[in-house]
């Protein structure tokens, strides 16, 4: 009895743990971003987001990410060693994402803060993106709002027909930029280090 007992308080903590990461394989199964076979972190809530940063991994998160729809949520000095996908909205502070990220869906937006900026290693794309609404008359599916932000792979701004891409803060991509498909043109801003396709 006293054995099971044991089993049992030293099994609380990990499924607590699980609980908080969301890392389901049915939750990050939900997201074809997602690698649900590297157990990806799904954050569906602040408190989530919390214990990522303060937890015992101090903010290095060494799984895919996912900010599936309807998430509202902050990140702030993380290092994401894996890719990142947002279907909600994220406003990420002086992070860096060592794979690559990718923004969709009907309620998707990426807010970018804080000095120094969030650092991107690779493609950064944001496709199909709804918004979120941040005073303009248009949402803003990706928006900058200190300077220092920096994409090394290509950024990528199609199909954006609810959203903006709102430069408050300055932008460098190494690699190529393409803007296209979207509801506004582009106003100008960025400082793209590769090529250009703006249409």
């Amino acid at each position: 009895m006293r054995i099971r007992t044991i089993l049992a308080a030293a099994a609380a903590p990990a499924a607590l743990a699980a609980a908080l990461l969301g890392t389901t394989a049915a939750s990050a199964a939900a997201n074809p971003n997602a690698n649900p076979g590297n157990g990806a972190v799904v954050i569906t809530s602040q408190t989530q987001a919390d214990q990522l940063m303060n937890g015992p991994s101090q903010g290095v998160i060494n799984k895919n990410v996912d900010v599936p729809q309807g998430a509202d949520v902050q990140l702030r000095w993380v290092d994401i060693k894996g890719n990142l996908s947002v279907e909600g909205k994220l406003s990420l502070a002086s992070s860096q994402i060592e794979g690559n990220a990718n923004v969709s869906g009907p309620g998707a937006g990426l807010s970018l803060f804080n000095d120094p900026g969030n650092h991107f290693w690779g493609n950064l794309t944001v496709n199909g993106a709804g918004g979120y609404y941040d005073g303009s008359w248009i949402n803003t599916g990706l928006g900058t709002y200190s300077n220092g932000q920096q994409v090394d792979g290509n950024l990528t701004f199609t199909n954006n027909t609810g959203s903006r891409l709102s430069l408050n803060g300055s932008m460098t991509v190494n690699g190529n930029f393409t803007y296209s498909g979207n509801a506004l043109p582009y106003a100008g801003g960025l400082t793209v280090l590769g090529s250009q396709s703006v249409s």
